[in-house]
């Protein structure tokens, strides 16, 4: 006679109706203690980076001249998206090597059929422009004699206009090619999109250290405009120590694209004098 002794399920368990809601409770608190020290250590940040980096903050009492210095400064940048509402949250300004440095952190908020200056002030403490960091160091070079002489001062004058953008599959299925420049470093390529109305010297003002500089760009974005390069992150706040990063990078930037137009400019020279002295000779 076989006996077949049936297996009993263990009774299911069963937790103390509380439980899940305390856990939620305590992993939302986790997360806003997470968050009140985050913004608490980026506030100190904040009011340490003028000592840091050794830059003079502006005053921020009157956003509307302050808009409007942004707007001079910045306004014909793509990088900067002029017509949206913007605070402010720090500028600093000093002179580098002979170079005008802006450090600007602000935050941006579109608002659909409004521009900056239309009931700005409505939206200067709009919730949504917490995520909307963005951190600017604008280097503005040495005015020279537009063009005559042989220093990276003077040859920064002609630094051609150019857009340099992290690349990526979406820029490449909807923006034009018409005015990307090419380059032959398919490292750099695929890391970087660089569009001008001027390829062939921002082709020799991208020199291969240069281009060294952003072979692992992933978030940095670069323009040059009215002898002026900016140098932008979107969605961060940096700290002292990457913003100084980021202000020498833009000087060996300023440094390596001069470099690539003085010799630019020798090789046009040279080919001028031989097209010259074979129509002599001729």
């Amino acid at each position: 006679m076989i006996q077949v002794l049936a297996q009993v399920a263990p009774p299911p368990t069963t937790w103390p109706p509380l439980l899940l809601p305390a856990i939620i409770f305590v992993c939302s608190m986790a997360a806003f203690v997470a968050w009140i020290v985050y913004a608490l250590r980026k506030r100190s940040e904040l009011a340490q980076m003028p000592h840091y980096l050794g830059l003079d903050p502006r005053d921020l009492s009157d956003p509307d001249r302050i808009h409007e210095e942004l707007d001079a400064l910045l306004g014909g940048s793509y990088l900067y998206r002029s017509g949206y509402v913007t605070v402010v949250d720090s500028w600093l300004q000093g002179r580098r090597a002979g170079t005008t440095v802006h450090v600007i952190m602000l935050r941006e908020y579109p608002v659909p059929g409004s521009f900056r200056g239309d009931d700005a002030t409505a939206f200067y403490r709009r919730a949504e422009f917490s995520d909307n960091y963005e951190t600017f160091v604008v280097l503005q070079t040495p005015l020279g004699t537009g063009g005559t002489g042989g220093t990276a001062g003077t040859v920064a004058l002609d630094l051609p206009r150019f857009l340099l953008v992290p690349n990526n599959m979406f820029l490449n299925m909807t923006d034009s090619s018409r005015q990307v420049v090419s380059f032959a470093n398919a490292r750099f390529i695929k890391r970087n999109r660089i569009t001008s109305p001027d390829q062939a010297a921002t082709y020799f003002a991208f020199t291969p250290p240069v281009q060294r500089m952003f072979l692992d760009n992933r978030d940095l974005s670069v323009e040059s405009l009215d002898n002026t390069l900016v140098l932008c992150r979107y969605g961060c706040r940096l700290s002292p120590r990457d913003v100084a990063q980021l202000i020498e990078l833009g000087q060996q930037l300023g440094a390596g694209l001069a470099a690539g137009l003085l010799e630019r400019r020798r090789l046009l020279a040279n080919a001028a004098d031989a097209a010259a002295a074979q129509a002599t000779g001729a």
